[in-house]
C-alpha cells in the first residue's frame, strides 16, 4: 500500500485489509515522503501483520510500489490504495483462483466506484480480450484490485518503472504481458476505489511522452510490420485519453496506417483478441475521420492540427 498525504483515507483503508477473511498475509505500507498525519496515522494500528517503510522524499508511486515489493515475502503480491477500501473477501477470493489457476500472473476485479462517483466498474475476464484492451489503456485490468504471482515477476526481474509517472502501472502490464504473463479478471466486485480530485489518476495531463512510450511498445508487439516512425504517427491516434492535436497532414498519414493495421491479423506471442483489436482501431480510425470531414477547410496550411475527437 504506497501512501503519500493519505491521512483523510488511510486508517479506513489499512483496517479493510487487515479485516479480511483470509488472514495469512503481510501488509506493507509505503510511506512516499508524506507531510501529513500518514506516519501517525499507520504507525498507531497495533497489528503484527503491518509493516511499515517511509521513503525520505516523495519519490512517486511505482518507486514506493517496488519498495513494497522487495520487501514482501507472500507468494502473491497485492496492491491496494490508501483512499480505497477492500471487500471483506477480497484476498481469500483471489487467492483461491491464483492456486487453482497456476498459469495466470496478473488477477484483477470488478470494483465499485465511490466518493465523486457513484458506479459498479466491470472488468472483462478473459485474457486475450484483456491483452487486446491493452492497446488503448483502458477497460483491461484495474491497478488497485491486482493480486500478481511473485514467481512470474522474480524470474523475468520485473519491477515498475518510475520514469513513466503515472502511466508507470499500464507500462507495468505491457511489460508484463511482453515477457509471457497471463491476466485475468473475476467479476466479483473486490475493491471500492474512491473518486476525488486529489487521486493520482486523474492527473494525466503533460504526459504525453510517457503514454507514447509504453503505447509504441505495445504497437511493436501487435503490429511488427510498423517502422518506429510508422508507430509514432499511428500512437497518438489510438489515445482515448486526453489525445493531442494532431496535424492534419500527420493524421492523414496516420489514418493510413490503421487502414494497414486492420489487414494485419496474425496473432503475436501474447496471444490478444485480434478481433476485439480490429474494433478498436476501427472505432478510433472513424472517430478521427469524422473530425476530419467536420473541418471547414481540410485542405488548410501544413501547420493546421485537429484536436481528437
Amino acid at each position: 500500500m504506497p501512501a503519500y498525504n493519505a491521512e483523510k483515507f488511510i486508517e479506513e483503508s489499512i483496517r479493510s485489509i487487515l479485516n479480511q477473511t483470509f488472514s495469512d498475509f503481510e501488509l506493507i505500507v509505503v510511506d512516499d515522503g508524506s507531510v501529513d498525519a500518514t506516519m501517525k496515522i499507520a504507525t498507531s494500528i497495533s497489528d503484527p501483520r503491518l509493516r511499515y517503510f517511509r521513503l525520505d522524499k516523495n519519490s512517486g508511486t511505482a518507486t514506493a510500489f517496488n519498495l513494497g515489493y522487495s520487501q514482501g515475502s507472500g507468494e502473491y503480491v497485492a496492491n491496494m490504495d490508501a483512499d480505497d477500501m477492500a471487500f471483506p473477501d477480497r484476498l481469500a477470493r483471489q487467492c483461491e483462483f491464483m492456486n487453482e489457476h497456476k498459469h495466470i500472473a496478473v488477477l484483477g476485479s470488478a470494483l465499485e466506484y465511490i466518493g465523486n462517483l457513484k458506479a459498479f466498474g466491470p472488468a472483462p475476464l478473459h485474457d486475450a480480450y484483456i491483452k487486446a484492451q491493452l492497446l488503448p489503456g483502458r477497460e483491461n485490468v484495474y491497478n488497485p484490485t491486482v493480486m500478481f504471482r511473485r514467481s512470474f515477476l522474480d524470474a523475468r526481474g520485473l519491477v515498475c518503472d518510475p520514469e513513466l509517472k503515472s502511466a508507470f502501472d499500464w507500462g507495468f502490464f505491457a511489460e508484463i504481458m511482453r515477457r509471457g504473463g497471463n491476466f485475468a479478471n473475476l467479476e466479483n466486485r473486490l475493491v471500492k476505489y474512491r473518486v476525488h480530485p486529489q487521486q493520482q489518476s486523474q492527473h494525466v495531463d503533460g504526459m504525453r511522452l510517457q503514454l507514447a512510450r509504453v503505447r509504441c511498445r505495445i504497437i511493436d508487439l501487435y503490429y511488427p510490420q510498423f517502422s518506429p516512425m510508422e508507430q509514432a504517427l499511428l500512437e497518438p491516434l489510438l489515445q482515448p485519453t486526453v489525445p493531442p492535436a494532431i496535424p492534419v497532414r500527420m493524421l492523414k498519414a496516420g489514418l493510413e496506417l490503421l487502414e494497414k493495421a486492420l489487414t494485419y491479423n496474425k496473432q503475436s506471442p501474447a496471444g490478444e483478441d485480434r478481433e476485439r483489436l480490429n474494433a478498436i482501431v476501427s472505432e478510433r480510425g472513424k472517430l478521427w475521420r469524422d473530425a476530419l470531414n467536420q473541418l471547414d477547410d481540410p485542405k488548410s496550411g501544413p501547420g493546421a492540427a485537429l484536436q481528437s475527437p
